[in-house]
């Protein structure tokens, strides 16, 4: 299957994939734009929204893994302002596809393949746990808005580069050459204009080869070729393969496009001489410009995680007996949370390692400025570096930070409405999301990143338009381990997922940002 086949297939796959997931989990309990407020009602509506989704594939515990996942996408709502991308709703999908594929024993040989499969007690893997974790997880980490998350296999995944390139030639472009964001030539319009030439203030003839048909005046249509001599209308065709002016003349072939125009006096040295014309695509329709896609593809690989915690059984009994705790899910919760935020810091060490270019911005207030005039100069230098982003990819500019400590506390310290908090915001030591800086980009804290470095990155709006891969391709797999001699209870956590650099040009996506002080 050729890379345009397989991409058109990944496009079907988010676009079927993230149709699924809100038909489950958003519609139902969805009120218009506004989440349905009675909490009987919504969970009525989520309910009668398994039969026939993939949840369904998880049976009596369908109802609790669905409302779990429906409670996380209400959470990110409130958290972000709005709903989670096609990406992630496509890719928890996937995931939970993949799950059920596991549970009924059908995975390919070698995953898995020591614990059996997890619709038996042979694994003892706890699935439905497992399966309500799938979207939160998602969710809960903050760089799935910087990443391209795309439907996980096992073994491997493609990802894929899309350029538009013309078709043809015609206008400014050659046949081949990559039509990007930056483009500001003449392609489609048949309208097209030339340079003749620059006069030296001797010569007075010019010529120019369209080298396909052109359109010609007619009596009430005068003006379709058009001869400027600094920039002003100096003559024009007459329909008969004439062209007259003041102090110009000249004459105009409309079949081949040879134009020849002769100047009276010789223009000026300096001033430059024009044509105008339009292409004739009722004489040749094979003239119409096309545009056509160059697809790439690369192939990545998933890595592994993992990690377990343990409790005795007198800890285990003694929290139930005395406090009506259950240590297990607690530690399983605690697990959850730890490998959510060591999947953010895996991804955040890789963007922060790869980022291309850093600039700074003193952060000592000069004396003619009082102290919010100063640090409100940030907005500049942050538009500064949306405009690099935007040269260097060539798709996107500045779309969000991920501040050091040092340096949130810096942005949280502007006045609205250059900084909103997020509703209910709550410092905690792990990756998470703070608010909106400026009204245009979105602020999260990194505290283990070096305090007064901020990671700057951009995202564009197509699949694939990021400089990082991201997937789960199994989700953080619970496995409940017998109770040994030690008395000690033990639960583990298994991942595989796919984390990397963008194969193309990754690098351009991220820039750094660094505070100084003078």
């Amino acid at each position: 299957m050729s890379s345009q086949s397989n991409y058109m297939q990944r496009l079907s796959d988010i676009n079927s994939g993230a149709r699924a997931m809100t038909n489950a989990v958003i519609t139902p309990q969805m009120d218009g734009e506004q989440f349905i407020g009675e909490a009987a009602e919504r969970n009525s509506q989520l309910e009668q929204a398994v039969s026939g989704s993939i949840f369904e594939a998880f049976g009596e515990s369908a109802p609790m893994i669905l409302a779990t996942q429906a409670n996380a996408v209400r959470a990110f709502k409130k958290k972000t302002g709005r709903m989670p991308s096609a990406e992630v709703l496509a890719s928890s999908h996937k995931a939970l596809e993949n799950l059920a594929i596991l549970a009924g024993g059908k995975g390919p040989e070698g995953i898995m393949e020591s614990v059996g499969p997890m619709s038996t007690s042979e694994g003892q893997i706890l699935r439905d746990h497992m399966a309500a974790l799938v979207l939160p997880i998602q969710l809960n980490t903050i760089t799935n808005d910087m990443v391209t998350s795309v439907p996980a296999n096992f073994d491997r995944t493609e990802i894929f580069r899309v350029e538009r390139i013309a078709g043809n030639t015609f206008g400014d472009l050659k046949k081949g050459d990559v039509i990007d964001q930056f483009f500001r030539g003449q392609y489609s319009s048949m309208d097209q204009r030339k340079a003749l030439g620059v006069g030296d203030g001797s010569k007075t003839s010019f010529t120019h080869a369209v080298g396909m048909p052109i359109r010609k005046s007619g009596a009430n249509m005068s003006g379709y070729v058009v001869v400027y001599l600094d920039r002003n209308q100096v003559a024009v065709d007459d329909g008969r393969g004439n062209i007259f002016g003041n102090g110009v003349t000249g004459s105009v072939n409309y079949e081949t496009g040879e134009i020849a125009v002769n100047f009276a006096t010789a223009p000026a040295s300096g001033l430059e001489i024009h044509v105008g014309y339009d292409v004739s695509i009722e004489k040749d329709p094979s003239l119409i410009p096309s545009v056509d896609h160059d697809i790439q593809s690369w192939v990545i690989v998933p890595h592994e995680s993992a990690i377990s915690g343990q409790t005795t059984v007198q800890a285990l009994f003694q929290a139930r007996r005395e406090f009506g705790l259950d240590m297990s899910s607690m530690t399983v919760t605690a697990m959850r949370n730890i490998l959510s935020a060591d999947k953010d810091r895996k991804r955040l060490n890789d963007m922060w390692f790869f980022a291309n270019g850093t600039t700074t911005w003193d952060m000592t207030v000069p004396s003619a400025l009082a102290y919010h005039e100063h640090y409100e100069s940030l907005r500049e230098v942050l538009m500064n570096i949306s405009t690099e982003l935007m040269m260097s990819t060539k798709i996107s500019g500045l779309r969000g930070l991920v501040a050091g400590r040092g340096a949130a506390n810096v942005f949280k310290s502007l006045r609205a409405p250059y900084f909103e908090v997020s509703p209910g915001y709550k410092e905690i030591p792990q990756p998470h999301y703070v608010g909106r800086l400026f009204g245009m980009y979105d602020l999260y804290c990194d505290p283990a990143a070096e305090q007064w470095e901020t990671l700057c990155f951009a995202k564009g709006d197509n699949h694939g338009d990021s400089g990082y891969v991201a997937a789960d391709a199994i989700t953080a797999v619970p496995f409940k381990h017998p109770v040994g001699a030690d008395l000690r209870h033990r639960d583990t956590l298994y991942e595989l997922a796919y984390r990397t650099m963008h194969p193309y040009n990754g690098r351009a996506w991220f820039r750094k940002l660094k505070f100084t002080t003078s």
